[in-house]
């Protein structure tokens, strides 16, 4: 029985070690992200993300500070920086608006969505 107990708590520990694929999670969120794609719903709900060409990069630093080389804020504001909180998946830019932006990351991508009518967002990968 001791036996088993064994090689049942060794076959798990193989199982669950060997499985992972590094996924990246909130750990890796302090890091430089390049945008890769954007979606900007028309209205119907059958908006989908569509592969962009930017040099856009955001960066999320110790600290809970955030920095992106576009603006977050609408409007013409060119406010490019703000304060993150990894508890609430929140990005609360410096540009005076009430409603903070959310985050998750998901299949090893960053998404980003903005305070639209219609849905809008954007897709970040890890730069290596």
């Amino acid at each position: 029985m001791k036996q088993i107990i064994i090689l049942s708590f060794i076959a798990g520990l193989f199982l669950t070690t060997s499985c992972s694929k590094e996924d990246l999670n909130e750990r890796d969120l302090v890091n430089k992200w390049h945008l890769i794609e954007a979606l900007a719903d028309p209205g119907d709900g059958r908006g989908v993300f569509q592969k962009v060409e930017s040099d856009a990069i955001i960066e999320f630093f110790d600290g809970n500070t955030v920095r992106y080389s576009n603006s977050f804020c609408a409007e013409g504001n060119s406010v490019n920086t703000g304060i993150y909180s990894s508890i609430e998946n929140k990005i609360y830019p410096d540009c005076n608006q009430d409603l903070p932006l959310s985050y998750k990351i998901e299949s090893n991508r960053l998404i980003i969505y903005y305070n639209c009518i219609e849905g809008c967002a954007e897709k970040f990968e890890l730069v290596k």
